[in-house]
Formats: structure tokens, C-alpha cells, sequence
């Protein structure tokens, strides 16, 4: 049980880290391809698409981290993030 809340952790975490280099660097690289191509990027679908990855992934490490560590206050924060994750993409 502990390796898979490592894993589901891990995985949590990188999702989020890329969810912030997404929102960091996607309006430069947008300036740049309308400057340098022709075609338009579809940048809701990518937010969907983080969206559709990040949200189980995510519910599932808050559920095994309460299953391990009985800790609700954690499980409350991360209710909250998922849910401005979502309003955001909305």
C-alpha cells in the first residue's frame, strides 16, 4: 500500500508540476506559433485533456493518503485544489 501512495504521489505531483509549466509557458509558445505558422493551436482541448488526466489521478492519492494517514485536513485542501482545478478549466 505504501508503494503504490509513493507512486500515486509522484505521479499527483507531476501532474501539477505540469499543469503550472503549462500555465507558465503557454502563452509564449501561443505568440509564437500564431507568429511563426499558420495553423491555430486548440488550447481547450489541452485543458480538458490535463484536466481528464489530472482529476482521477489526484482523487486517487488524497483517497490512499487518508486510507495510510487518517488525516481529513489534507483530504479538505485537496478537495478544494481539484475543485478550483476545475472551476478553472470551466
Amino acid at each position: 500500500m505504501i508503494k503504490s501512495q509513493l507512486l500515486s504521489d509522484k505521479l499527483a505531483m507531476g501532474l501539477s508540476m505540469a499543469c503550472v509549466i503549462h500555465c507558465f509557458f503557454a502563452p509564449a509558445v501561443i505568440i509564437l506559433a500564431y507568429g511563426i505558422s499558420s495553423f491555430a493551436i486548440e488550447a481547450e482541448l489541452i485543458h480538458y485533456l490535463l484536466l481528464f488526466i489530472t482529476v482521477p489521478v489526484s482523487a486517487f492519492a488524497l483517497y490512499v493518503g487518508y486510507k495510510n494517514h487518517k488525516v481529513s485536513s489534507y483530504v479538505y485542501s485537496g478537495f478544494v485544489g481539484l475543485s478550483l482545478l476545475i472551476l478553472a478549466v470551466i
